[in-house]
């Protein structure tokens, strides 16, 4: 059971980069003090990744299980070699969530639009293990926060009792962030200052919002027992121009592969086929036929990586060490910002972003844990990646971990 007197409010920001909360913290913007003033108590993590593919679905299923997709099994999409066709994941999780942990203890709590956890431990009639999904932006989200903290009724909701443990997703970051024509009341931009300023405002009313958030907790008399985690699930990347998955063809063609077919989601293969690509919008998958020993694959690796437009390449071996399922790709290759691989479209004429990339703008992520259970005002710069959080909130609540996960703990941030 969870310590007594406890309380624990997991925040995710989706599309958090790191470097957005050094951007808004620079010289250039009036920074986010709100979350500065939780640092102050709590640790920064400076160095905190996510996992690959750095998409929404399988990072949000993988930070709810502590374990990345060679445990819940979700990588977005991929080609199974049985069916020879690309299949997508969806909300795919094949591992325990905190929220059927807390469930299966009777820990009372709440999700608000964590979808991650929607019938997985939380449903929408259960008033002991809320699921809720309000939509709309940042204030609504943590509106709902409020009103069912203090299980005021006012939403039409009330709890059994009050919740012990509450988990808020925001997607404003996200949304804002692809830079599509019209997003959560902001307009597309052409220049990457454009959208980084678009983000910049965003990110400075969400961290007004955390404040009142974090002034309520105290009003209502929680705040000094409650652990807090604020991180994501990726960052962003931007992107513009035409596609280069032509490049990555002739290197294959080079060394000797003619059958190269790039497919989507539900497309199936010829009979014949060699290679199969794979593109969300940046980084491109790559399937081989034939099981080539690893002398042919570190040439193919070494030709790919000498292109000028790519920035990291990874074989099966490399994706494994990162926690990656045994049926994803044999190869990915991520290019340098702003290129990208996409099968879909010839040329995107104007700036978007996404983060399925190996770049450090996609994989570097905000992180910050605060509370009793927590040492405060502590820089952490160690490699940690965001399946380590819930694991380690879990050993430090004294809370039973989601049965599968394989994350490391962060044992000397304890005290």
């Amino acid at each position: 059971m969870m310590k007594n007197n406890r309380f624990f409010v997991y925040i995710n920001w989706d599309g958090f980069s790191y470097y957005y909360y050094k951007l808004a913290n620079s010289l250039s913007y009036s920074g986010t003090p709100y979350i500065n003033k939780l640092l102050n108590e709590g640790i920064l993590f400076t160095n905190a990744y996510t996992g690959i593919p750095s998409i929404t679905y399988p990072m949000q299923s993988a930070i709810v299980s502590g374990a990345y997709s060679d445990v819940t099994n979700n990588v977005y999409k991929y080609f199974d070699r049985h069916l020879n066709k690309v299949i997508l994941c969806r909300r795919l999780n094949k591992a325990q969530t905190i929220g059927e942990v807390l469930a299966g203890n009777d820990i009372c709590f709440a999700s608000i639009q964590q979808f991650a956890l929607e019938n997985r431990g939380a449903e929408y009639d259960d008033l002991r293990h809320l699921y809720i999904q309000p939509g709309g932006d940042y204030k609504n989200r943590f509106k709902w926060a409020r009103q069912i903290f203090v299980n005021s009724g006012i939403s039409g909701i009330e709890m059994d009792e009050q919740p012990k443990v509450l988990f808020i997703y925001i997607d404003d970051l996200d949304s804002i962030g692809h830079n599509n024509f019209y997003a959560r009341g902001r307009i597309k931009r052409f220049t990457e200052k454009g959208r980084l300023k678009n983000i910049m405002g965003r990110l400075k009313q969400m961290d007004n919002e955390l404040g009142k958030f974090v002034e309520f907790l105290k009003y209502i008399g929680i705040y000094d027992n409650t652990n807090i985690l604020l991180t994501s699930d990726h960052g962003m990347v931007p992107f513009k121009g035409k596609s280069y998955v032509h490049r990555i063809i002739e290197i294959l063609k080079n060394q000797g592969f003619h059958k190269i077919e790039c497919l989507n989601i539900g497309e199936t293969s010829s009979p014949d086929w060699e290679v199969i690509m794979i593109s969300v919008n940046l980084q491109l998958q790559i399937y081989f036929r034939d099981q080539l020993g690893d002398e042919k694959m570190r040439s193919i690796k070494a030709m790919i990586e000498q292109d000028d437009i790519v920035e990291k390449c990874l074989t099966k071996d490399e994706l494994k060490k990162r926690g990656t399922a045994a049926f994803f790709a044999d190869m990915l290759v991520s290019p340098i910002p702003p290129y990208h691989f996409s099968i879909n479209k010839n040329r995107y004429w104007t700036l978007h972003a996404n983060h399925d990339s190996l770049n450090s703008q996609a994989q570097h992520v905000f992180s910050l844990i605060k509370g009793p259970d927590f040492k405060k005002g502590v820089v952490y710069d160690k490699r940690v990646y965001n399946i380590s959080f819930i694991p380690t909130l879990c050993t430090a609540m004294e809370l039973p971990l989601p049965v599968q996960s394989n994350a490391r703990i962060i044992y000397d941030i304890i005290v």
